[in-house]
């Protein structure tokens, strides 16, 4: 008996390590989808000179592309924006949330380049990582709970990255 017990436990232990383990993969994979986005964004403002939040269709067209490329399928509502122009605290129009990506001018820019007529503009491209841990849902259900909003497991991190571009005057 004392053998069937052990034999139980160490499957049940080894279960458990495998779920730990796929879990972190999974959070891991995402995250480093929302990281590789970003970084594509930051290198498309500053390629294309971006100086205006005032996007027009083929720049957010463009936008589309690279998260479609990158399977990023969220919407500023699951981000807790509303699509479109982001305002500051202020009421000033600071920024742009399209499909769970937002650019936005950092506080204090744009600032002018000393001796010259040109202006140093600093965005903020910020996409999300979400995790959410299904499995676990499932097993929550198990134990008598019921899987409502409140009792989700889920998260996400901001990803937070700059793009700096000169206008040039």
């Amino acid at each position: 008996m004392r053998d069937a017990f052990g034999g139980v436990f160490m499957f049940n232990l080894f279960i458990v390590f495998i779920f730990i383990f796929v879990a972190f993969s999974a959070v891991s994979l995402t995250y480093a989808k929302a990281f590789r986005l970003k970084n594509s964004l930051i290198s498309y403002v500053e390629e294309n000179e971006i100086i205006s939040l005032n996007l027009d269709i083929d720049k957010l067209e463009e936008i589309d592309k690279i998260l479609k490329s990158a399977s990023y399928y969220k919407t500023c509502d699951s981000v807790g924006l509303t699509e479109g122009n982001t305002k500051s605290a202020e009421g000033k129009i600071n920024g742009y949330c399209h499909n769970g990506v937002v650019i936005r001018v950092k506080d204090g820019y744009p600032q002018k380049i000393e001796g010259t007529t040109s202006e140093l503009i600093v965005y903020e491209i910020i996409t999300f990582a979400d995790w959410n841990l299904g499995a676990l849902n499932k097993l929550l259900a198990l134990s008598g709970q019921r899987e409502t909003d409140e009792n989700r497991i889920t998260g996400s991190w901001k990803i937070i990255g700059q793009a700096q571009v000169v206008a040039r005057n």
